[in-house]
């Protein structure tokens, strides 16, 4: 998972299959901790070594078939996941909006510093920046309703529209 846009540029026909992972996916079926692959370009034979290169000539065999190739995909990382997304972090997600993180914290029973390496360790990022992330998807959801921008500001946890502008 990155922090950062990645644009891929393409010269000619090209064969390409990607998946995206949300916060703690790709940690949940590859063993590593997020710190770890965050922000970073991991080859999948270093995560998932012979079966990385079963799975490319499966999704080779199926080009031209997405409905094969997400199957295979599926089934894939169905057989590796493993749950990383603690209890803590649910709770995090539910309260980040509206309140400080000193105070999620708290509620939390963990320590700012706490609190943090765990956001490194399950997420990849800092609970502050994970916080920022969350209010601008709440933000977005609400730009599908009949509320003004500054509405949506104060309703996703911004302090006023300025805020949420800055964060676009």
């Amino acid at each position: 998972q990155r922090n950062y846009h990645v644009k891929i540029h393409q010269n000619g026909h090209v064969k390409l299959v990607g998946e995206r992972f949300q916060v703690c996916g790709l940690a949940a079926v590859s063993r590593l901790p997020a710190l770890e692959l965050s922000n970073q370009q991991v080859d999948v034979h270093t995560l998932w070594g012979d079966d990385a290169e079963a799975l490319e000539a499966r999704l080779f065999n199926a080009f031209g078939n997405p409905q094969a190739q997400r199957k295979l995909l599926n089934d894939f990382f169905t057989a590796r996941y493993q749950p990383q997304h603690p209890g803590w972090l649910t709770a995090l997600s539910n309260n980040v909006s509206h309140t400080n993180l000193d105070a999620v914290a708290r509620d939390l029973g963990l320590s700012r510093r706490t609190l943090n390496r765990r956001m490194n360790a399950q997420v990849g990022y800092s609970a502050k920046f994970y916080a920022r992330v969350l209010r601008f998807h709440t933000a977005l959801n609400l730009l599908r309703t009949p509320i003004s921008l500054a509405e949506v500001a104060l309703e996703a946890g911004f302090y006023d529209q300025a805020h949420l502008n800055h964060d676009v």
